[in-house]
């Protein structure tokens, strides 16, 4: 979610940790593993890799954010 453009969405660049810490451990844990199972294998096999460059990560990083809101 780091890598989400949020002066694109004209929000705040925090916001998601605070939401997150609000959510709770087992929300998120049990959201994380929910969009690993869905997405891991589609985003592999699409070129995304964590820390690469050059990879379009942004529609993860807002397929996660549904995830997690």
């Amino acid at each position: 979610m780091e890598d989400t453009d949020w002066a694109y969405l004209d929000v705040s660049d925090t916001e998601w940790m605070k939401a997150l810490l609000a959510k709770g451990f087992g929300y998120v844990c049990s959201n994380l593993e929910l969009y690993r199972r869905d997405f891991e294998k589609v985003a592999y096999a699409d070129g995304y890799l964590p820390d690469t460059k050059g990879a379009d990560v942004r529609n993860w990083s807002q397929e996660l954010t549904n995830y997690l809101t």
